[in-house]
């Protein structure tokens, strides 16, 4: 058996098991909800908006904005064009996904990337906004394996580079404000 067969073989049983304790009915419409304000990262394009309005936060907004649409088109564009992974919806015919098959292969989660780069970001900002941006990631994340249209590899994978993605940013934008401010301290020549 294959490396990629045996990933699969142990996602599809983690999958199975996630679904089995988790997934009931009465949850079905709250985590379609719960995915759609990932969708395009809408709920973290949403919160720059918010952060973009305000003088203090604007760069902060437009930092978070920009690279959670970078990040997306990253994830679109390269990453899963070169995984070229089946989600589990159409490996499985027995178990459709129970939203409308989304658009591109499976790996790694966009949802989970940009919801990571996202909570990441926000909360390099400010520690205490870890404590909504981690829990809304992690259950937009984990309702992409609940609607079945992600393995639990999928969302690890793109939680990590999420994390990476906005830990790097994080650190550029860091350096670059630093540069600024020491050249505008500098005596300016004639």
């Amino acid at each position: 058996m294959k490396l990629q067969e045996k990933i699969t073989d142990v996602d599809t049983r983690l999958l199975k098991k996630f679904q089995k304790r988790v997934c009931k009915k009465k949850y079905d419409k709250a985590m379609v909800i719960i995915t759609k304000s990932g969708n395009i990262g809408l709920v973290w394009a949403g919160i720059a908006g918010l952060l973009f309005l305000t003088k203090k936060h604007r760069r902060r907004g437009f930092v978070l904005g920009t690279t959670v649409g970078m990040a997306g088109c990253l994830n679109n564009l390269i990453l899963k064009n070169i995984s070229k992974r089946p989600r589990p919806c159409d490996v499985d015919k027995d178990a459709p996904a129970l939203i409308s098959r989304p658009f591109g292969d499976s790996f790694p989660s966009g949802h989970a990337l940009s919801s990571f780069t996202a909570a990441t970001l926000l909360m390099r900002y400010k520690k205490s906004y870890a404590l909504g941006a981690l829990p809304l990631a992690t259950l937009i994340s984990l309702s992409r394996m609940y609607l079945n249209v992600h393995y639990p590899s999928d969302i690890i994978g793109g939680a990590a580079i999420g994390v990476a993605i906005g830990t790097a940013v994080d650190v550029c934008d860091k350096k670059l404000q630093s540069a600024s401010k020491a050249a505008s301290r500098s005596p300016q020549r004639s």
